[in-house]
């Protein structure tokens, strides 16, 4: 069972995208739901973001818990990007970033602030690179890219 669950834990590690550092978001590269990593363990699916917290915190989590994305980002696995919480404290963080839309009771994630957003797209006409800046905002050029052009974020008016 042992040696069962450290293959289990080294493929979870190896499929986990580490390459924009320690900070950065840590994207899950296999099968997703919904923008949530899944994946199978001990025959019953996991998702990948709370066997993360599992593993790095060293407890089993309770169907009663959450585990909240502090970067709003579904697919992230970086343990320094996540936290315990209950049903009510993910709601409440949702409304305190604005994810929550009452009317259509949609969660939108986002990953940039407003005010990146408007920097980004303030340095974007001084000449800044997009692969810098994402770089430097931990985020997808893609992202980036479709912020500063409007395609997302439209609500927020171009400088």
């Amino acid at each position: 069972m042992k040696r069962n669950m450290e293959g289990i834990i080294k493929r979870f590690w190896n499929r986990v995208d580490m390459s924009a550092g320690d900070d950065c978001c840590w994207d899950w590269q296999g099968v997703k739901r919904n923008g949530y990593g899944v994946m199978i363990v001990q025959g019953k699916k996991k998702s990948t973001h709370r066997f993360s917290y599992e593993l790095s915190n060293g407890i089993k989590l309770t169907s009663d818990k959450y585990v909240c994305h502090k970067c709003d980002n579904p697919a992230c696995c970086n343990p320094k990007h996540l936290f315990l919480g209950t049903h009510i404290d993910n709601m409440s963080d949702a409304i305190k970033k604005g994810r929550l839309n009452w009317q259509t009771k949609l969660l939108i994630p986002r990953k940039l602030t407003n005010e990146q957003v408007i920097s980004a797209r303030i340095k974007y006409q001084q000449g800044f690179s997009v692969r810098g800046m994402a770089k430097k905002l931990c985020v997808d050029q893609k992202t980036l890219r479709q912020a500063i052009r409007g395609v997302t974020y439209a609500e927020i008016h171009k400088p």
